[in-house]
């Protein structure tokens, strides 16, 4: 086989054109505004949308009350209790929802009747949520999205077993749709909280809830601990950058001490370089 003759490059041309310097007068601005587009950023918002995942009691509820008050904290689990009055305490601005999932039917309940509350618990927590972004807060907290996908999954399907892969669509629209709102408020970085368990049948652990949950988000964290050997000393909490969309240098970090922070967080993600 003969080798390919390699392309010789070529000397490009300036195009002789003034829309590539060209500068919008305000009438000519204000159309462009009116058909949706907007001027963009010469620097990303400063804010993060963050997936935290870890074992239980390893700083998952303390790292988001770090953040930027006002704090907007979405309780669909039981981790909040004891971690939130701390830091109200020490003069955080923290307001809570909480709403939790009813798995089992009460007595005298029908299926039809608790499909019914479950979408009703699910659109009342899209309302609380969309309104919390509107009221301009510094950090939105869902604790955890581990039972928010289970309370999508039953709003949409009233039960969660004889459900097929392919049905599961309308779920992950439904959950990329309140993700959108985080990444259209820059003014709040927005948390979500992630279950950790043993994948089935092996010893790997595994990140709870909407496996694509990842991918939407940019920045993934894994949370650690590691307990004193003083008695009644403050364990050591522990953030590894799983990895990172916004500033890839980051990636493989561990983060510990005062740097369990999500202000710092935010720095780090936006302003550091090697």
């Amino acid at each position: 086989m003969t080798q390919p003759a390699l392309i010789q490059p070529q000397t490009l041309q300036t195009p002789q054109t003034s829309l590539a310097t060209s500068v919008y007068t305000q009438e000519q601005l204000a159309t462009i505004q009116s058909l949706g587009f907007i001027s963009a950023r010469e620097r990303p918002p400063q804010r993060l949308v963050v997936s935290e995942a870890g074992l239980e009691k390893t700083g998952k509820t303390h790292l988001p009350l770090t953040g930027r008050g006002p704090h907007f904290v979405f309780s669909i689990d039981l981790g909040t209790e004891g971690v939130v009055e701390k830091f109200v305490r020490a003069g955080a601005e923290v307001y809570v929802y909480q709403t939790h999932i009813q798995r089992t039917l009460p007595p005298g309940v029908t299926q039809s009747q608790m499909h019914d509350y479950w979408r009703y618990q699910w659109e009342d927590l899209k309302t609380k949520l969309y309104q919390a972004y509107c009221l301009n807060p510094g950090t939105v907290f869902i604790d955890t999205m581990t039972e928010a996908y289970e309370l999508c999954r039953l709003a949409n399907f009233g039960k969660l077993d004889q459900v097929m892969p392919h049905h599961y669509g309308i779920v992950y629209q439904d959950l990329k749709g309140i993700i959108t709102w985080a990444y259209d408020h820059p003014s709040a970085s927005t948390v979500y909280s992630h279950k950790m368990g043993l994948k089935y049948g092996t010893q790997e652990l595994e990140v709870k809830g909407w496996h694509d949950m990842e991918y939407q988000v940019q920045l993934n964290l894994r949370n650690g601990r590691i307990n004193s050997e003083v008695a009644g000393e403050f364990p050591r909490f522990l953030l590894q950058v799983k990895d990172c969309r916004a500033n890839p240098f980051t990636n493989g970090y561990v983060l510990e001490g005062e740097q369990f922070n999500l202000q710092y967080l935010e720095w780090f993600v936006h302003q550091w370089t090697p």
